[in-house]
């Protein structure tokens, strides 16, 4: 088992590094494109406190996650309690949204910050605004978002490396309000800004302009498959349609969805059927009106095989092949597209075109 070295307070420490996860029938035999210095773990700080006032989801001090449900719920807004579900969802959502705008600025112009000072500050953004980071405890998941880098897909933890100028920074925030969660993900790229030209201390890399092509095309892509895919989402669409549409997407631009990344049911759960897969697949359950779930691909350059770290959360492409994941949570009308509920509030989207 592969070890990562970093330094931290003067002393040197080791931790595990990553085991092979991926399916045993798959051979793998792609060779390495990935970046020059692969992303290793480093030290993960001491997990934050959520007052005592903030409602908290039922695993939030056991860290045991609920069992997943069978049954798929769904709000047909035709009475008073589902009505007051809905908006609750719509809170919910625009407040995953509203953090998601923040971090994803904090990133874009991150170069120097370590992913653990993100984590904090938007921790107490969510605490601030009277609701529970989701993804805290969760399962003993130690940290309030997940913050995946290059080549790591999803679940990344926050901890003390530090943003470089040319990363590619997924920032995967869910928040639970109101006793409902809403769950979204973007992917930015870190910019060597002007103000840092002529700055040592955050080195532009020689081939930024072939890394940041690389990672716009792998945001634009992804983007495009999340957003065709939610447009196929209507009352008696099939599930595999979801998957089958990314899969064209993915592959028209030279990439591959990562398998192990699915989208769920969302709601007072945090995840609960039904499983929505973003490759091609042969599911023919169809969506029915009053389903919220999440629509999140994650493309990758390469191969498309895993591996997990040794933390048991972190999943990264094999071969160090980019990676990216978008994502939203909509509601399933009786007639026309989805209501996309991770639509971040009017006053933030003003605020973000002014930086």
């Amino acid at each position: 088992m592969p070890f990562s070295t970093y330094k931290s307070k003067g002393t040197t420490k080791k931790r595990p590094m990553v085991h092979l996860s991926s399916a045993l029938d798959e051979k793998y035999n792609a060779k390495h494109i990935g970046a020059p210095h692969p992303i290793i773990p480093h030290e993960v700080t001491e997990r934050l406190l959520v007052p005592d006032h903030i409602p908290s989801p039922s695993y939030a001090k056991s860290g045991k996650a609920p069992p997943m449900k069978e049954d798929i719920v769904t709000i047909n807004n035709n009475n008073d309690d589902d009505i007051e579900a809905m908006q609750r969802l719509r809170n919910a959502g625009q407040l995953a949204a509203d953090m998601l705008q923040l971090a994803s600025s904090m990133a874009r112009q991150g170069a120097g910050l370590t992913t653990d000072e993100i984590d904090k500050f938007i921790h107490h953004k969510i605490i601030e605004a009277g609701a529970y980071p989701s993804t805290l405890n969760y399962n003993r998941f130690p940290k309030s978002l997940c913050i995946s880098i290059n080549e790591v897909a999803c679940h990344g933890i926050p901890d003390l490396r530090t943003l470089e100028v040319g990363d590619l920074v997924s920032l995967d925030i869910a928040v639970y309000l109101d006793g409902v969660h809403g769950d979204n993900c973007n992917t930015v790229l870190v910019e060597g800004t002007a103000d840092l030209q002529d700055d040592e201390s955050f080195p532009i890399p020689s081939d930024y302009e072939d890394r940041s092509a690389r990672a716009c095309a792998l945001i634009e892509t992804t983007n495009k498959a999340m957003l065709e895919a939610i447009n196929i989402c209507h009352a008696g669409t099939p599930l595999c349609e979801i998957g089958n549409t990314v899969q064209r997407i993915a592959q028209s631009n030279g990439y591959r969805p990562m398998k192990i990344v699915t989208g769920h049911g969302v709601g007072v759960d945090f995840h609960t059927p039904p499983e929505i897969k973003h490759f091609r697949n042969k599911d023919k359950a169809e969506l029915k009106v009053g389903m919220v779930l999440t629509v999140e691909p994650c493309l990758v350059e390469g191969h498309g095989a895993h591996i997990t770290f040794a933390d048991g959360w972190t999943i990264s492409t094999v071969d160090g092949g980019l990676s990216c994941q978008m994502e939203h949570t909509i509601y399933i009308n009786e007639t026309g597209p989805p209501e996309i509920l991770t639509i971040p509030h009017e006053r933030n989207k003003t605020e973000m075109r002014k930086q």
